[in-house]
């Protein structure tokens, strides 16, 4: 076969979660060698289910079925779709080393990889995002054969079946958007997308590395404006911070003019926006009309606020959850995967759920070597606090919170001519680096 027609297959089979377990300690291999049977036989494992309620059909399932694919992709290369064993490409490498070293790599058959000890059996069911009556009903139907852990995607489904897994011992893994309505105190509950809070924590600590010592800050009445609001003055006070201006506003107030002009006149080093969508762009206009030059930040990236804010957000810097796989990194390889399988680019909701099924699968694989051969929701939670950092397809590391949510490195964007251009990754606080 000409190299051409190798390189995306010999790419995929470098892909990323591999990668990732090949990072685990402690990792078993599969046996090698001749196996009764033939060189090629695998004995007979167990198989864990994981089941998942996502909106597969209407409005919602473009992200339900990126879920469900991430998710795919990642039951398929634990169960025997494996890639070599690879190290992260350095930073510039070329496809065509990739490939190569995909090449040179030995083949699962011959014991490179870790193994899981179990296959996975994944079961993805249609709930839409408001049906609570169906939520209750598919989840019932999940969990008739045992199932630890069930994924989720919408916040009122997976209200719907919370007291149901916490009866069942079931681990609920929700993957949509993040509320203070969920228990905090739930042990058989995680969150993978990071809450406002840690959005807040990492932009507010690259502020302060960039120099800004006195910040303005606009906030919206809504319940993220006032989340932002509360996180962000708290937070830049403890680092050190002065606010240069900080209130809460609505865009139609009669005096919005004289407010956005007073603070133009403290002179902030800069001003974050605690907006979303077309609000942000619409004030982030406004408040430039009104003299501000300076820089400006928020953590939203909705299309719509570029198109409300014309040039008026040009320069700003907006921390949001996307998913940009950087050259060389497990996310490019598990990105390459996706591509290959799915004709289409990966998203950050196929990229958490890969991610999310890798660190579930862990968990398992941690707790059946301990001991416990069929784990309930409340034990692989548990194994995963115990365990608390993972690697992440985004870079650095994912830590899991001890309220079950997770922090993961959060990509830093700036805007260039109504555009979003990518600047780097940021971990939490304590991981960011200079």
């Amino acid at each position: 076969m000409p190299a051409s027609m190798r390189t995306g297959s010999n790419l995929a089979r470098a892909a990323g979660l591999a990668l990732l377990l090949a990072a685990v300690p402690g990792s078993a291999q599969p046996p090698s060698g001749p196996a009764a049977g033939g060189r090629d036989a695998r004995p007979t494992l167990p198989t864990v289910r994981l089941g998942a309620l996502l909106p597969l059909s209407g409005a919602s399932a473009w992200y339900g079925k990126e879920i469900r694919q991430g998710m795919e992709l990642a039951v398929a290369e634990l169960n025997g779709e494996r890639r070599p064993r690879a190290q992260a490409s350095p930073a510039g490498a070329r496809p065509a080393d990739a490939a190569r070293a995909a090449d040179a790599a030995p083949s699962p058959s011959e014991g490179s990889l870790p193994s899981l000890g179990f296959q996975l059996a994944l079961e993805a069911l249609d709930v839409q995002p408001l049906d609570v009556k169906d939520a209750a009903a598919e989840f019932g139907r999940l969990v008739a054969t045992p199932t630890p852990v069930v994924f989720t995607a919408s916040v009122t489904p997976t209200l719907a079946i919370h007291h149901l897994a916490a009866a069942r011992d079931v681990l609920i893994v929700h993957q949509g958007l993040v509320t203070d309505r969920f228990p905090a105190a739930s042990r058989t509950f995680l969150h993978t997308r990071p809450p406002v809070p840690v959005r807040v924590d990492a932009l507010v600590a690259h502020a302060r590395e960039r120099g800004v010592q006195r910040l303005g800050l606009l906030a919206a009445g809504d319940d993220f404006g006032k989340a932002v609001r509360a996180r962000a003055a708290s937070v830049w006070r403890a680092r050190g911070g002065s606010m240069a201006h900080e209130e809460s506003l609505t865009l139609d107030a009669p005096d919005l003019g004289a407010r956005l002009g007073q603070l133009t006149r403290t002179a902030p080093d800069a001003v974050l926006l605690a907006f979303r969508g077309p609000d942000l762009g619409d004030l982030a206009a406004r408040l430039r009309g009104a003299g501000y030059r300076g820089q400006l930040l928020a953590v939203d990236d909705d299309p719509a606020a570029l198109l409300a804010a014309g040039p008026a957000l040009d320069g700003a810097l907006i921390l949001t959850e996307a998913f940009v796989p950087e050259p060389g990194s497990a996310g490019e390889r598990f990105a390459l995967a996706y591509k290959e399988k799915f004709k289409s680019a990966a998203s950050r909701y196929a990229a958490n759920a890969y991610e999310a099924v890798g660190t579930v699968a862990e968990a398992i694989r941690t707790a059946r070597e301990q001991g416990a051969s069929a784990p309930g929701g409340s034990r692989l939670r548990e194994t995963l606090l115990a365990r608390r950092t993972f690697p992440s397809l985004y870079g650095g590391r994912i830590v899991l919170r001890d309220d079950g949510t997770l922090e993961r490195p959060l990509a830093l964007f700036t805007i260039e001519r109504g555009t979003l251009t990518f600047v780097r990754y940021l971990g939490p606080p304590e991981m960011i680096t200079r």
